[in-house]
């Protein structure tokens, strides 16, 4: 269901530029007419130009299986564009002329100078960017998701497109009546596995994530053919604070991530101590900011991408994916973050992605309304999201092994959480078993003290205990901890390759010349969003240092 959205949001999202503004956009673009059907972009469309209105009307449009949606109208001196502008996604909704009149069109490399060159108006338009992309998101635009919330694979697709926050909206086969009428007229057959009803005629079963980006615009596969100064691996914190520091330095940059943009930071409902935002904000709003500012510059970002190798070509490093492509680079930096571990639970496996959960966001929430859940771990991310789920209207359980969250968990969290009923802790404690026929009714635990077993009665579980460093691709290519969390700078002093390279490893530099690693996954990094993002831009640093000495007196081939 869409959530409501309010009409000072719309007010803020469609702005109207005043007449110096549009005269400023003039040396930019160039004017032309429009007459009354035309469309200036189209629904699914992988590029759009930026449009100002300077007379006429135009509507914005979803087409959806048998009818088209309007979502406004808006008259001159708005100008029309979103984030896709920037990202290359695909375009969500058509912009269709109801009035002829004028318009001042900007291509996409236009636009782009516009916000490197002009402050005033790009932060104008990008406010409304983002604000546009909030609201497509709460009015369901966008893809369909039609299927049961029985499959897994349902869970995976809406999950897959609420981290990119890509716009969409579910349809539930077994709650929704529209649900397989619109599925049918969309050409779709109701069955145990989901469908992706995009650009509102296009029934696609069970689509991979890698289809859903593609179909999308996630995945910009011809930009992994040419050479970069800097490929970053990973784009959570620490890979995106690497690339707009690198990227607004004028650095060519590539990011590729095995999943979305945001890391598990994007999927953290409060970030409450960051440092400027005294109210907090989501790990969404922060990551969503982040890419945006990494795409003004110039930077390039491509999802779903796996790093699966790592490797020296004279000059050069290549980095290899999961699709066999490869790409060059002068230099790489290494921010794959962690994962959370899975514990050892019977019957695991037969609820993940259904009710087992590794993130707290208003998709889960949602899916968990009028039952009970549990939040296994404690540290921060756990009580962030047992804050989350406790003020989204559910009783909430945090299982622990320790005593209390004194030692693993900041002060301003636990203060919270002691003062909300809808939380309670169980201390000592671990998870044995799940319980449940087709969903799950209950989680075994055990008091780790006495061995004495009962029943948790939740219909969810929210594991967020420990974190693995992502680096098993990297196995004999870097020098990693006994935990396998890379080793960088100091840390290497006793490996042997080091003498080889006739100087001391910089900060943050590991074992292989010219490859990097900040934030979680480096050893000895501080675990928390704040730290990532400055490791990221500290990295930079030293990368230029590494580039200079490396090519200096040669001129480097594009």
């Amino acid at each position: 269901m869409a959530k409501p959205t309010s009409p000072d949001m719309f007010d803020a999202a469609f702005p109207i530029l005043t007449e110096g503004q549009i005269d400023v956009l003039r040396t930019y673009g160039a004017e032309r007419e429009i007459t009354v059907g035309e469309d200036l972009f189209h629904q699914g469309e992988r590029s759009l130009d930026f449009f100002v209105l300077l007379e006429g009307e135009v509507e914005l449009l979803e087409h959806l299986a048998d009818e088209d949606r309007s979502i406004s109208t808006r008259g001159p001196g708005h100008f029309f564009g979103e984030i896709n502008m920037l990202t290359g996604q695909a375009v969500i909704l058509t912009a269709r002329v109801r009035k002829a009149g004028r318009v001042l069109q900007l291509s996409v490399p236009a636009i782009k100078e516009v916000v490197q060159q002009q402050p005033r108006l790009s932060d104008l338009i990008l406010q409304a960017f983002i604000l546009r992309r909030t609201i497509l998101v709460k009015l369901g635009t966008g893809g369909r998701v039609v299927g049961s919330l029985h499959s897994a694979d349902t869970t995976r697709l809406l999950t897959f497109m609420a981290r990119n926050r890509l716009p969409h909206a579910f349809l539930d086969l077994d709650e929704d009546p529209e649900a397989e009428p619109f599925l049918r007229r969309a050409g779709g057959q109701p069955g145990p596995d989901p469908y992706l009803v995009w650009q509102g005629t296009q029934a696609n079963l069970n689509p991979t994530n890698r289809q859903l980006a593609e179909w999308m615009g996630l995945d910009r596969k011809a930009d992994l053919d040419e050479r970069y100064d800097v490929v970053v691996i990973g784009a959570g914190p620490a890979g995106l604070g690497s690339a707009v520091n690198a990227s607004s330095e004028g650095l060519r940059v590539l990011v590729v991530d095995k999943y979305a943009v945001g890391g598990q930071a994007g999927t953290s409902s409060r970030i409450e101590n960051y440092l400027g935002f005294p109210a907090g904000l989501s790990g969404a709003d922060l990551t969503t900011r982040a890419h945006i500012q990494a795409e003004k510059f110039g930077t390039r970002i491509s999802v779903p991408h796996q790093a699966v190798g790592l490797a020296r070509d004279g000059d050069d490093l290549q980095v290899t994916l999961d699709d066999t492509c490869t790409v060059r680079a002068r230099s790489v930096i290494v921010a794959t973050g962690v994962r959370y571990r899975r514990p050892p639970v019977d019957r695991l496996d037969e609820f993940d992605g259904m009710d087992v959960f590794y993130a707290a966001t208003d998709m889960e929430a949602r899916r968990c309304m009028g039952r009970a859940v549990a939040v296994i771990g404690g540290g921060n991310s756990a009580g962030q999201a047992a804050l989350f789920l406790a003020r989204s209207g559910l009783d909430v359980t945090i299982v622990i092994r320790r005593e209390g969250l004194a030692d693993t968990m900041s002060r301003y969290l636990i203060d919270q959480i002691e003062n909300l009923p809808e939380i309670s802790l169980r201390p000592f404690t671990e998870c044995r078993a799940l319980l449940g026929a087709d969903r799950l009714e209950g989680v075994e635990v055990e008091d780790i003290r006495t061995g004495e077993r009962d029943t948790l009665p939740v219909g969810a579980l929210f594991m967020m205990i420990g974190a693995d460093p992502q680096t098993d691709w990297l196995a004999g290519t870097l020098a990693v901890d006994e935990k396998g969390f890379i080793l960088t700078g100091a840390d290497l002093e006793d490996y042997v390759s080091d003498r080889e390279r006739g100087r001391d490893p910089m900060p943050m530099e590991t074992s292989m010349p010219g490859v990097f690693a900040v934030g979680d996954v480096r050893s000895g990094s501080v675990k928390r969003v704040a730290s990532s993002v400055g490791e990221g831009s500290m990295a930079v640093q030293y990368l230029h240092r590494y580039l200079s000495d490396q090519y200096a007196g040669r001129t480097t081939p594009a």
